[in-house]
């Protein structure tokens, strides 16, 4: 309790954890599965640390994040590969279309 070097860095990731779980439960309660899923991407791929606190490889990982059901998550990124938005590979995305994308997120990012 004494160590003011441990309290600030204490304090400083608490206030990072909520404001990373505020940012995240606003986003999922504004926007649909489609809009989460690309948001997600595109903060992905944004260099700031929060893109690269949340990337993760795995739908279920991913389907948390967002708020949903890893099944759903599936669906959507079916429906995103037909529109050829985005190329699904074994256990790789690839995004085909990053116009595209920002247009679905309508400029949700996890930030």
């Amino acid at each position: 309790m004494q160590n003011h070097r441990f309290n600030n860095e204490l304090l400083r990731h608490l206030s990072y954890k909520l404001l990373t779980c505020t940012t995240a439960s606003r986003i999922n309660l504004l926007a649909s599965v489609e809009e989460r899923l690309a948001s997600y991407l595109l903060t992905t791929q944004l260099q700031n640390e929060f893109g690269k606190e949340i990337h993760t490889p795995h739908i279920p990982e991913i389907a948390s994040l967002i708020g949903t059901t890893a099944r759903h998550v599936n669906r959507v990124i079916q429906k995103l590969s037909d529109d050829n938005i985005l190329r699904k590979e074994q256990k790789k995305i690839t995004v085909l279309d990053w116009e595209r994308l920002d247009e679905l997120s309508n400029g949700l990012r996890y930030e």
